[in-house]
């Protein structure tokens, strides 16, 4: 079984997702990250030279193949959902667990992060192309969420609201939900 973890940029999937597979004693998977990895480029990089379509086909790709692995923990980009094959791997390959939070905690958190990813800098230009420049990063997350919304939400088991939890709190709930 592998246990998918979606959300949106700034969720807390990569934190939450290292902490699962910690506890579960499960391999984990950053899919941003292995790109990354993979290509010897970052995100933004990818975006820049090839555009936001070739970046989801590398994703897929990968996603696809690495979740026929199992026993697997996956900290999803944000956009996987965005392509109808991953999310019909989410629903079928595993357990699907959605971290939803508000667009304003994303804000929030996203703007304590080391450079606003806004702005130019490693945190914006490398890490979120999609917020890169962005007039009101919170503005710009609505957006996003509200593309999103419905592929999230239908791609997942279970949808858990984080803004008020902590990373632990978090992960115990997902460990109770998988128990049953």
């Amino acid at each position: 079984m592998n246990i998918f973890i979606i959300g949106m940029m700034g969720s807390g999937k990569t934190t939450v997702g290292k902490q699962l597979a910690k506890k579960l004693n499960m391999s984990f998977v950053d899919i941003d990250e292995t790109v990354e990895m993979v290509t010897g480029m970052s995100i933004s990089e990818i975006f820049e030279i090839f555009g936001e379509e070739k970046f989801r086909e590398m994703e897929s790709a990968f996603f696809i193949e690495k979740s026929k692995q199992d026993h697997q923990i996956f900290s999803t980009g944000g956009g996987i959902v965005l392509r109808s094959e991953n999310r019909n791997i989410l629903k079928t390959n595993g357990t699907t667990i959605l971290l939803r939070n508000k667009p304003e905690t994303l804000t929030v958190r996203l703007k304590s992060s080391p450079e606003d990813p806004s702005s130019e800098g490693p945190c914006g230009e490398n890490s979120r192309p999609l917020l890169y420049n962005s007039f009101n990063l919170n503005d710009r997350l609505t957006k996003i969420w509200n593309e999103r919304k419905s592929y999230y939400e239908s791609s997942a088991k279970y949808i858990i609201d984080t803004d008020e939890l902590t990373y632990n709190e978090v992960v115990k709930k997902i460990a109770r939900y998988l128990q049953n």
